[in-house]
């Protein structure tokens, strides 16, 4: 009887060993099988931020008249988007390549002392502009929104003519916002791809100016003088 016992009990040890090892091979089978999301994806998929810029108003009105939604956006993320350079949120578009694999460039921002375009800051909405002497954007680009202490990324594409666009912001509470009330608009920027075209109109130097005028006149008293003196050839011969 006790050998039959130890019998019995070996046999019981080594099955749920090899049960063991069977449950562990499942569970590697069954994790092997999971997809597991990286960072990019979520990025990609609109993981990034808080995902109210889903509720947010942004539009570019073409030259044709055709007002065109956002195709996709990120936020809101806390920060800033833009300094003088163009980061955080310029490394996060060519790093990340949250709105394709593109080489985005930093177009500028709506304040400071030499504004690269028009915001109406200090509001929750309103309008952005391109300048009148800047050529309407032709290609895909990005506007990004700060307000509060956060902001998002807003993207468009195949567009022809844009000089400018609404805005409203998220009706989520932007991170420091009180009596339910958004914070204001502190600065809008734009990125634009390499493939899209905006250029700015060089005003000529008063000095050129004036240089041009001096040549047109002497020109003209040139002209006079030499018909003066074949008046004064033909008078003496």
């Amino acid at each position: 009887m006790h050998q039959m016992r130890a019998m019995i009990a070996k046999v019981s040890a080594k099955g749920l060993r090899g049960l063991s090892l069977h449950l562990v091979a499942a569970v590697i089978m069954v994790l092997g099988l999971v997809p597991v999301k990286s960072q990019a994806t979520e990025i990609v998929a609109g993981g990034l931020g808080d995902g109210s810029c889903g509720n947010a108003t942004v539009t570019a009105h073409e030259a044709s008249g055709a007002v065109v939604n956002f195709k996709s956006c990120v936020g809101r993320l806390a920060g800033n988007d833009a300094t003088g350079d163009g980061d955080p949120l310029l490394s996060l578009l060519n790093d990340e390549d949250i709105f394709g694999a593109t080489d985005w460039i930093f177009f500028g921002k709506s304040d400071g002392n030499n504004p690269a375009f028009l915001a109406s800051t200090d509001q929750t909405s309103g309008i952005w502009s391109l300048w009148d002497d800047t050529a309407a954007i032709a290609g895909p680009f990005v506007i990004s929104f700060k307000h509060g202490n956060g902001f998002s990324a807003f993207f468009f594409d195949d567009l022809i003519s844009v000089r400018g666009g609404d805005f409203a912001l998220s009706s989520a509470l932007s991170g420091g916002g009180r009596n339910n009330r958004v914070n204001a608009l502190s600065h809008a920027s734009v990125f634009l791809s390499p493939t899209t075209s905006t250029t700015v109109a060089v005003p000529l130097p008063a000095t050129l100016v004036f240089l041009g005028f001096g040549l047109i006149l002497l020109g003209l008293l040139g002209g006079r003088r030499s018909r003066l003196c074949q008046l004064i050839k033909k008078g003496a011969a």
